[in-house]
C-alpha cells in the first residue's frame, strides 16, 4: 500500500515521472542490446562510416594471411607471388573472395623450358618465360575456436602436380574434393572476430562484438521508440521485437501523457494558492 501511494505521489510530480521516463527508457535499451541480432535490421549500417572502416580493416588483415610474398618455391627453384584478395562477398558468418598465384621461372633453354611446361602445366607466354596463373575462389566461415581455419577453394581451370605443390606449401594439410580443394589456414583472432562482425553488418545487423556501437544503437532506437518518433532506420523484424516496441511507445505516451497532466495540475493549485510553482 505504501508503494502504490509513493507511486501515485510521484506521477504526479514532474521531476519524478522524468526520472521513471529515463529509466524506461534505459531499461528497454539493455533489453533491445541482448535480443537477437535478427530481431532488428539497420537499414543505414552498410553505409556508415564504422561499418566502412570495419570491412576495410578485415580485407586488409585477409591480405595480409592469404598473401604470398615472393619466394622461390620447391619445383625448379620457380618463383611465386600472389595477388590481393578481391570479389569479396559475404554471407552469414562466411566470406567469399577471389586471389590468384602465379608462379614464372625464365628458362636458361627451349629444353628447361618444355621440361617445366610437362611438369607444371601449359605456359601462358609462347617463350622461355615461363608462366602459370592458378586463379581460386575461396569460402571461409567464422571458427568458434578462431584458428586455424578451414578453407573450401574452387581452382578456376585443372591444377597441375607444381599447383598442388606450391598451395601445399602455402596452405596446411591440403585435401583434393571433386570442387577443389579443402585445407587449413592460420589466421588472426582479430580477423575471426571482424570476419563475424562484418558479415552481420553486411547482413544489416549490429553485432556484438563492437559492443559500444551497438549500445548507442540501442539506446537510439529506444529514445526514438518512447517518443514515438520512428526514423526508420532500425526496424524490429520479428513479433516479440514489434510487442516489445510497442509497449515501450505506450508508455512513452502515458508518461508523456502524465508529465503534461503533472506540470498543467501544478499551475492550476498556484494559480489558486497565488504561490510561484516549483517541480
Amino acid at each position: 500500500m505504501p508503494t502504490a501511494l509513493n507511486l501515485k505521489n510521484t506521477l504526479q510530480q514532474p521531476f519524478g515521472i522524468g526520472v521513471i521516463y529515463i529509466l524506461t527508457l534505459l531499461s528497454f535499451s539493455i533489453v533491445y542490446y541482448y535480443m537477437p541480432d535478427e530481431d532488428f535490421y539497420h537499414s543505414s549500417i552498410l553505409y556508415e562510416p564504422a561499418t566502412v572502416e570495419h570491412k576495410k580493416r578485415l580485407e586488409e588483415i585477409l591480405n595480409k594471411d592469404f598473401n604470398i610474398e615472393r619466394y622461390p618455391s620447391s619445383p625448379g627453384n620457380i618463383f611465386v607471388d600472389s595477388s590481393h584478395a578481391y570479389n569479396f562477398n559475404y554471407g552469414f558468418d562466411e566470406i567469399r573472395f577471389s586471389i590468384y598465384y602465379y608462379y614464372y621461372e625464365d628458362a636458361d633453354s627451349e629444353r628447361e623450358w618444355a621440361a617445366i611446361q610437362d611438369k607444371c602445366g601449359k605456359s601462358e607466354r609462347n617463350s622461355t618465360f615461363y608462366k602459370r596463373t592458378v586463379v581460386l575462389d575461396i569460402q571461409m566461415s567464422a571458427s568458434s575456436g578462431q584458428i586455424p581455419h578451414t578453407v573450401h577453394a574452387i581452382p578456376q581451370g585443372d591444377m597441375s602436380s607444381c599447383d598442388r605443390e606450391i598451395l601445399s606449401d602455402r596452405y596446411k594439410d591440403l585435401e583434393i574434393t571433386k570442387q577443389g580443394f579443402q585445407a587449413m589456414v592460420d589466421i588472426t583472432p582479430e580477423a575471426n572476430d571482424l570476419l563475424i562482425a562484418v558479415s552481420e553488418e553486411q547482413l544489416g545487423h549490429a553485432p556484438h562484438q563492437f559492443w559500444y556501437d551497438r549500445a548507442t544503437r540501442m539506446v537510439y532506437f529506444s529514445i526514438s521508440a518512447i517518443t514515438t518518433t520512428g526514423f526508420g532506420d532500425i526496424l524490429p523484424m520479428t513479433a516479440t521485437a514489434r510487442l516489445i516496441t510497442a509497449v515501450e511507445s505506450l508508455l512513452g505516451i502515458f508518461l508523456a501523457g502524465a508529465f503534461v497532466n503533472a506540470v498543467s495540475n501544478i499551475k492550476a493549485k498556484s494559480v489558486q494558492t497565488g504561490v510561484e510553482p516549483t517541480t
